[in-house]
Formats: C-alpha cells, sequence, structure tokens
C-alpha cells in the first residue's frame, strides 16, 4: 500500500496547505491502483479507481512507500471505510478534531495514519485525529518512491 500526498490547486486546497503551511492539502491511500480517500467535497470514504478520479487536473502527487507496512491488512482496514462519513467540519480546525472512533467521520490523514497502524506501522507520534497532511508526509516511517500529476 502507497501514501499519496496531494498538493491541491482548488481554492479550498490553496486554503488547506496555506493553513498548513505545507505542500500538501490532502491525503489518499492505493493498493494495486485503487484508491481509499476520506473526501470532504463528496462527505465520505470513497474508493476511487485511481489516484486522479476526484482531483483537479495538474495537480500534483508525491507518492510514497511504508516499508514494514502489512499492506494486505491496512488495504482491509481501508476498505473497510468506504462509505463511512468523512469529517468535512475538520479542515478548520486540524488541533482539535474528534476522533473517528468516537464520531464517526474520517479526516484523509487520519485515515490514512489509521490503516497503517491496522499494518503494523505507527506513522505519527500525535493522535492521528490531530494530523494534518504535512505531518503524514513528513513521517520517518515512509520513504518518498515518486511524484505522479493529475
Amino acid at each position: 500500500m502507497l501514501i499519496l500526498a496531494y498538493q491541491g490547486v482548488s481554492p479550498l486546497s490553496k486554503i488547506i496547505r496555506w493553513q498548513t503551511r505545507s505542500l500538501y492539502s490532502h491525503i489518499a491511500v492505493e493498493y494495486e491502483g485503487r484508491v481509499v480517500e476520506a473526501m470532504g467535497t463528496r462527505r465520505e470514504v470513497v474508493l476511487a479507481r485511481d489516484f486522479r478520479e476526484y482531483h483537479t487536473p495538474s495537480t500534483v502527487v508525491d507518492v510514497f512507500d511504508v516499508p514494514g507496512l502489512d499492506a494486505d491488512a491496512a488495504w482491509d482496514f481501508a476498505l473497510e471505510q468506504v462509505g463511512k462519513p468523512s469529517d468535512y467540519r475538520g479542515i478548520v480546525k486540524f488541533e482539535s478534531r474528534t476522533p473517528a472512533a468516537i464520531n464517526g467521520k474520517w479526516f484523509c490523514s487520519e485515515l490514512a495514519a489509521a490503516a497503517c497502524a491496522a499494518g503494523g506501522v505507527e506513522l505519527l507520534r500525535i493522535p492521528a485525529h490531530e494530523s494534518s497532511p504535512r505531518d503524514v508526509a513528513a513521517s520517518p516511517m515512509i520513504e518518498h518512491v515518486e511524484r505522479r500529476v493529475c
């Protein structure tokens, strides 16, 4: 399983990037070409056919590998979240979001971190629900492998 870090170009993505002082506005997970992501604009966790499906053309995507990850377990966890609500309001309160375990809603970086934890790799030293896309992309537990463009 791979982690995708999007450098979104939409107005909302630019606000997220500014607010978090980051290159990245969104995080998703990919396995065998399919992508699971918590999409605020769709208000749910979705399964996409590929990394471009819900994103603006020309968006740059950095791709990271997670060494030591049980990819099957991580992907199974991610798939179990498809159809659950996303934490759209969490975009405006990065440091005070409610964990998905409590409110049942996923934020993109929280979902990726939880999927990796299900696969045996803890990405973050902070609670996943307090993470931003920047935090996931800065994890010492991942390795950059390529760059793509939507």
